[in-house]
């Protein structure tokens, strides 16, 4: 039998073609409906200094390092979300009060205005992201304006809140709303001054803060631009904490590993940065866990520092904490071997009694004198 060779070509391009047309229509289907995520700015070391916007150059279409745009995800919201934003928001470059969007308005700061229609029905968010490694008092300050205040206009909002790390929900900061008219009298303009992030932000590797447009209820009618401007944040020093309280093990000796404890703390685990015995650095042979610091002789480098016996000065260094000391008094091992303890010395004449008798200790592994009389 023979079969057509071209016919069989020709329906698997067909074939192919309704495939490729099918994935475009999912990828396009897919693509307009779900966001892609936002960028997250980088984080301002708040260690360095305050963090302060007050001006930019009006023609740039890209945000103040440490800032980002975002969309809120849902057309014209009319209640304040929390919800992680959309994706990012375009920055609209030399902008009025009355320019719809997210605009740049150089030195006075940003505006923003949403409208019914695509692209800015999703206007919008400003967040700044801090680092507040080693810091606490967390208060931030900002001014924001009434725009083009027209009657009988919708009622709008600017609200801060804040989340620590890049992902999850949006906390609202209590008592930082900014609200406007819905008259053709414009709200007075409100500087809101140092308003306290709370101690879940203290101490943290990156800190985001967003301020959020809204609408107060669904309504009707045109809407007021709230402008954004003069922002700055401000810290203090953490005082260092106190930590744990480390109990010595009792019994050690250089043959075993041994254990101090403590009341258990993840947080001041998690931030040691090392241990010193005598004054010296260990680089190896200690261990942290849930509760305790594992102490291991034969692995102890340098040797000398847990390999000897005595009373020794432990401390436990942890950044944002104060030292954690404690005296730790460590043993001789097992009988082990003879070492001399004193030479001999020549007899005064020959067959007589050494001038100096010889003397051997009885030592464990690392040459410690033991009790041993054996």
């Amino acid at each position: 039998m023979q079969v057509s060779t071209q016919t069989s070509t020709t329906t698997i391009s067909k074939s192919l073609r309704v495939i490729v047309s099918l994935l475009m229509l999912m990828v396009l289907s897919f693509g307009s409906n779900v966001s892609w995520g936002q960028t997250n700015p980088a984080a301002f070391a708040l260690s360095g200094g305050n963090f302060t916007f007050t001006t930019q150059t009006a023609t740039n279409t890209t945000y103040p390092t440490n800032m980002q745009g975002w969309t809120t995800g849902t057309n014209n919201i009319a209640v304040l979300p929390t919800a992680a934003p959309g994706a990012d928001q375009s920055l609209v470059a030399s902008g009025t009060t009355t320019t719809s969007g997210l605009s740049n308005l150089g030195a006075n700061g940003f505006n923003f205005l949403s409208t019914s229609s695509s692209p800015n029905q999703q206007v919008g968010e400003i967040a700044v992201a801090l680092n507040t490694t080693g810091r606490t008092n967390v208060l931030v300050t900002w001014s924001a304006f009434d725009g083009n205040a027209q009657a009988s206009s919708r009622i709008m909002n600017l609200t801060l809140q804040y989340r620590v790390g890049t992902s999850g929900t949006f906390t609202t900061v209590a008592a930082s709303t900014y609200t406007t008219t819905g008259t053709a009298t414009p709200a007075a303009s409100s500087t809101f001054t140092n308003i306290a992030l709370p101690a879940a932000c203290d101490n943290q590797a990156v800190v985001q803060i967003r301020w959020v447009y809204y609408e107060s209820a669904s309504q009707s009618g045109s809407r007021h631009s709230i402008r954004l401007d003069d922002i700055s944040v401000s810290s203090t020093a953490q005082s260092a904490l106190t930590p744990p309280t480390i109990t010595s093990a009792a019994g050690a000796t250089v043959d075993a590993a041994f254990n101090a404890t403590f009341t258990d703390d993840a947080t001041w685990r998690a931030a040691i940065t090392g241990v010193t015995v005598g004054g010296t650095a260990l680089t190896a042979g200690y261990a942290v866990t849930s509760g305790n610091i594992t102490f291991t002789p034969s692995a102890s480098t340098p040797a000398g520092l847990l390999q000897s016996t005595g009373s020794k000065s432990v401390v436990v260094t942890a950044t944002g904490y104060n030292n954690a000391t404690f005296s730790q008094t460590i043993g001789a091992g097992a009988a082990n071997k003879l070492a001399m303890n004193t030479q001999p010395a020549a007899p005064a004449s020959n067959g007589g009694a050494l001038a100096t008798q010889p003397k051997v200790n009885i030592v464990d592994q690392y040459g410690n004198a033991t009790t041993s009389t054996a």
